[in-house]
């Protein structure tokens, strides 16, 4: 993990040292993926380089290390409860 953010892996969250706001974090093992999954990675950070919108969770920082890519993204957390979460366990 580079230094400047901490991480709690389990739950992909990481933490900025600096300022310590929280960010999702996408942690991919270079060893563990093809050659064309590779390329549809970077199709997708290619992508989420050039998106910006309110309504879309941001790309925030790539790091790119010999052994894994990490994306930083946005953190979104919602707590889904009630009436919307019987919905869901239901459908689903």
């Amino acid at each position: 993990m580079p230094k400047c953010y901490t991480s709690r892996v389990s739950d992909g969250v990481g933490v900025r040292s600096k300022e310590g706001r929280k960010f999702a974090l996408k942690i991919i093992r270079k060893e563990r993926i093809t050659r064309e999954q590779e390329l549809v990675l970077g199709a997708e950070l290619a992508l989420l380089r050039r998106l910006r919108h309110p309504s879309l969770l941001q790309l925030v920082d790539e790091l790119d290390t010999p052994v894994e890519w990490y994306f930083i993204m946005e953190l979104f957390k919602v707590r889904i409860t009630g009436a919307v979460l019987d919905r869901i366990v239901i459908n689903y």
